[in-house]
């Protein structure tokens, strides 16, 4: 993948454009802290956020509500929602974070709450670019977000039609190398550790990698979106 011919897009501008939130039931699997959650609310789904981690529904829950959103603490491979009752399901840099034994099941799951016509919408992270290098040191993902994609291209097994492929470039942000720590071991507690030990290298490979701007430090990422719809 050519990272310098991919647009840049915002991720919410991608998915207004494909999905159709407006009064629309739909849950966010794997919403960490809430960002993406508290957008789709603002473009006025009526949006459950769901986190297998207490912390991240913590964080979660602190924020101010940005509309009638909700936050529950659950897994992806065993969602405790009605089946055939949502009109959309996010994956939003999520299913890489799943079991890898357990991402099949959690497609397996999205199509069963889904209605007939609903929409499943992917977004994974790349292997490649700026922030991906930056966090190989201490969080490779080669291997499972490989695993996710090769799980999304056996989706049609649960009765989902594959409508879109398509990839674009985000502007990854962070304030600081320290908001950038922070918020890392607040996702995984236990890399406060590993980034004790390398603090000096990773500081290094932040600067280096960063574009830094008036408001903070760039990093690009690629994404690729699948959007699938329940038949």
């Amino acid at each position: 993948m050519d990272i310098a011919t991919l647009p840049l897009r915002a991720h919410i501008d991608v998915m207004k454009e494909h999905l159709k939130l407006d009064g629309a039931l739909a849950y966010d699997i794997g919403c960490g802290e809430g960002k993406m959650t508290r957008q789709l609310a603002r473009n006025g789904a009526k949006i459950v956020g769901i986190d297998p981690g207490p912390q991240q529904i913590r964080r979660a829950e602190a924020q101010p509500r940005a509309g009638g959103e909700r936050y529950v603490q659950g897994s992806a491979e065993k969602l405790d929602i009605p089946d055939t009752s949502a009109d959309i399901v996010v994956f939003f840099n999520s299913l890489h974070h799943v079991p890898a034994d357990a991402m099949d099941k959690a497609l397996a799951e999205a199509a069963r709450i889904l209605k007939s016509g609903g929409s499943l919408f992917i977004a994974e992270p790349v292997a490649a670019g700026p922030q991906f290098s930056l966090q190989q040191l201490y969080n490779d993902e080669t291997a499972v977000r490989a695993l996710a994609l090769a799980a999304i291209e056996r989706a049609s097994a649960y009765g989902l039609a594959l409508e879109l492929d398509t990839a674009y470039v985000i502007d990854a942000s962070h304030a600081s190398f320290d908001a950038y720590i922070e918020n890392s071991v607040a996702i995984n507690p236990a890399r406060a550790t590993i980034f004790a030990e390398h603090a000096a290298e990773l500081r290094e490979r932040f600067e280096r990698l960063g574009e830094k701007r008036s408001d903070g430090w760039h990093f690009a990422q690629p994404i690729r979106v699948h959007l699938f719809r329940k038949r």
